[in-house]
């Protein structure tokens, strides 16, 4: 059975490069979810994961640390072929 999952490629309180990301995905097939500045995580485990996140955003409140982990954690081990993303706009 096909889960759904609601995304946006960039912050939406900044509307010019949101749409300059949105207009990327949109030429190149893919789709984003942010957090350029940790690189490719797609060989961390969830340790290094959330030692990077740390690391990289040391201002960030904790709490939004948590939620940003969540969602890049559930994007990249738990989004299966079949499964419906839907890119909000």
């Amino acid at each position: 059975m096909s889960r759904y999952w609601v995304i946006a490629p960039y912050d939406s309180t900044k509307p010019q490069l949101w749409e300059k990301v949105w207009q990327y995905d949109i030429n190149n097939k893919v789709i984003s979810i942010g957090w350029k500045d940790l690189g490719n995580i797609s060989n961390l485990n969830e340790k290094e994961l959330l030692i990077l996140i740390n690391e990289t955003y040391p201002q960030m409140n904790q709490g939004v640390k948590t939620f940003s982990y969540n969602v890049m954690w559930n994007f990249w081990h738990n989004i299966l072929i079949g499964d419906v993303i839907i890119a909000r706009k």
